[in-house]
């Protein structure tokens, strides 16, 4: 409907519709809308900002609103949107890169998405943060109590994230300039007590720490690239830590000799300054059913009884090459990889004990699964 200009949804949809998908009408600039109070989901993209401000000024009954490519859309065009919108749930805005901020104050919006449990914003070019007004230790918890789940992906002028304490999932991917992300405090001194989900990916500016985060709740633990990480204690305790994955901290130089009483899976890859990774925090990970370690060179294994160190680099090698391996298996190669390493560690052979060792292990388990 590339050259649609006027439109009405008199004669075209039914009161009684509850989903409405509009795509490619960039030309469309006149809408007559008639109420439509028993929609539920809004679709709009590749479309004039006036097609979604008449839309939801008719359907104020949306829960779901769903935008990409909406030219035109400001900060002011959007505040006018939301104030028609209060009884959403869910927003996805693609691909918007007119908008600055999704608004001015987060008490602001708390006063108009009183229901919004999810927010996603991607690729949004010129996003600068959320609020135009953010202040890193803002009081306030109660604030946007029913937000539970945040997405931001691809904002590249995006400097900086305050995040709601009613929160649990927060995930920021590849926003290249985003130096700091920060829960508000409260009175009560309770800070990010929610948040059960952390996924930072390709955050490079991010600073050491994500202030106030502290929490005793998180049951999955997903960073890769982020540059300045240098301790998880941040975090607070992970008594419901179950998944951890750590990929490329180039800062990060140790693993916390805390209780990981239902960790499941662990994941450490490129992390070149860890060393401290101890057997007898191996040994009470009663838990652990999958376990990953590559490319850790700086890891000393030579001080660890499960650690083996061979060719002074990676330690149990078909941990670092068989991708998933259990536990128990790990302690068997690790046994065997022990006497192999002893008994050619002076041989004349030692400068090909990795790739001799490697094909050995490898035969090896497909054995024991075999056996299994």
């Amino acid at each position: 409907m590339l050259g649609w200009k006027i439109w009405s949804t008199k004669d075209a949809i039914s009161p009684c519709h509850s989903e409405l998908y509009i795509h490619d009408c960039p030309q469309l600039v006149e809408v007559s809308a008639e109420a439509l109070p028993l929609l539920r989901l809004l679709e709009i993209s590749f479309c004039d900002h006036v097609v979604l401000r008449s839309l939801v000024q008719a359907a104020s009954s949306i829960t779901m609103l769903d935008i990409r490519y909406i030219s035109g859309l400001t900060y002011e065009v959007w505040s006018g949107v939301m104030k028609h919108i209060g009884a959403i749930e869910e927003v996805r805005i693609h691909m918007c890169n007119e908008i600055r901020y999704l608004w001015e104050s987060e008490e602001e919006a708390s006063k108009v998405l009183v229901n919004i449990k999810k927010l996603e914003v991607d690729n949004c070019s010129n996003l600068v943060s959320l609020g135009e007004k953010e202040e890193e230790d803002n009081f306030g918890s109660s604030l946007l109590s029913s937000l539970r789940t945040l997405v931001v992906i691809s904002c590249n002028k995006m400097e900086r994230c305050c995040c709601p304490n009613s929160i649990e999932s927060l995930r920021i991917r590849r926003c290249s300039s985003l130096t700091h992300v920060s829960f508000p405090t409260s009175t009560a001194g309770v800070v990010g007590h929610k948040l059960k989900s952390l996924d930072i990916v390709d955050c490079r500016e991010l600073m050491e720490k994500i202030n106030n985060i502290s929490t005793g709740v998180l049951e999955s633990i997903y960073i890769r690239d982020w540059a300045d990480l240098k301790s998880l204690m941040q975090f607070g305790n992970f008594i419901y830590l179950t998944q951890l994955h750590l990929e490329h901290c180039p800062s990060l130089e140790s693993f916390p000799n805390i209780p990981l009483p239902v960790l499941t899976d662990l994941t450490i890859e490129e992390c070149v300054r860890m060393k401290s990774f101890s057997a007898h925090q191996m040994s009470n990970l009663t838990q652990l059913k999958r376990l990953k370690i590559r490319d850790c060179p700086s890891i000393d294994a030579s001080s660890h009884g499960e650690l083996i160190e061979v060719d002074g680099h990676d330690w149990a090698v078909a941990v670092a090459t068989l991708n998933w391996v259990s536990k128990e298996e790990v302690g068997m190669l690790a046994q065997h990889l022990r006497t192999e390493a002893v008994k050619r560690r002076n041989s004349s052979k030692h400068n090909g004990i990795t790739k001799l060792l490697k094909r050995n292990l490898e035969e090896e388990l497909e054995d024991m699964i075999k056996e299994s």
